[in-house]
């Protein structure tokens, strides 16, 4: 038995490894496209977030997934960062990090504030909205002539940034939205939004589906219940005032009369014979 049974442990081990993890853009936004010459999708999920590698841009590339808004100078483009992501086979997750890579000097970079709305689907096509969480960037400040103060742009680098289900998500596909967010008014080259959204790491936690915690009835409840179920209605069996009043009632009307008639008939009787046997 104990042989079995770490048989079956390895059975299920080497399937969840062997489950491979794989991304691909929607082809909803056009407007956004995978840099050539750089990361691709299966970098994202190869264990290795490069943070002691992935410096300043240019010191690991093949490393950094980044991913290109083509109207970085257009505010009103709605660019979004839609990733697809087939976990290989269904699982059930608790918390997902990412793994942002920063270069503010070359436009990879994220808005002060950033929204990311994470979706699930059975089938990799039809997708409902799990949640949207909120997370913060480092805000490009301005330097003394209004532009933007490179001086105090954050160290290029790997970032982390690790987002919580709220329940439990169990699912096959998940559906990443990230839209791309101001820069600065005065950004090199009119680009007032974010060029670049760079990723080296998508890291998932596993966590147990959601059962239901409601608690059975226990046996004296159900005792109660029956007894309560059982005890007769007092409106059902107890007899109303109004029919026992009715009940002691004397009898009254036309037998009534009838009665008395016939009890002086008797007494008149009684007399005629009594006079009869003293005559």
């Amino acid at each position: 038995m104990a042989a079995l049974l770490a048989c079956a442990c390895f059975a299920t081990i080497g399937s969840a490894e062997d489950a491979k993890i794989t991304a691909k853009l929607s082809e909803d936004y056009t407007n956004v496209s995978l840099l050539e010459n750089a990361g691709t999708f299966d970098k994202l999920f190869d264990g290795d977030d490069r943070k002691e590698e992935a410096l300043a841009w240019g010191s690991d590339n093949a490393n950094v997934v980044a991913f290109k808004n083509a109207d970085a100078t257009k505010a009103d483009a709605n660019a979004t960062l839609c990733l697809i992501i087939d976990l290989g086979e269904e699982r059930t997750l608790s918390s997902m990090t990412i793994s942002f890579y920063k270069d503010y000097n070359v436009m990879i970079g994220l808005g002060a504030e950033n929204t990311l709305t994470v979706s699930s689907s059975d089938n990799g096509t039809d997708f409902t909205k799990v949640e949207d969480f909120t997370f913060e960037s480092e805000a490009i400040e301005d330097a003394a002539d209004g532009t933007p103060d490179k001086t105090k742009f954050p160290v290029a680098g790997v970032y982390d940034e690790t987002f919580k289900f709220t329940n439990n998500v169990t699912a096959r596909y998940l559906e990443l939205k990230i839209p791309y967010e101001e820069t600065h008014p005065k950004f090199a080259d009119g680009k007032i939004m974010w060029e670049f959204i760079g990723m080296t790491e998508i890291a998932f936690a596993d966590g147990t589906p959601s059962t239901d915690t409601s608690e059975p009835a226990t046996d004296e409840s159900k005792a109660e219940s029956v007894a309560t179920s059982e005890a007769p209605s007092t409106s059902s069996t107890a007899p109303t005032s109004s029919t026992t009043e009715s009940s002691k009632t004397p009898v009254t009307g036309d037998a009534g009369l009838a009665a008395i008639a016939v009890i002086a008939v008797i007494a008149l009787a009684g007399t005629v014979v009594v006079a009869r046997k003293r005559g």
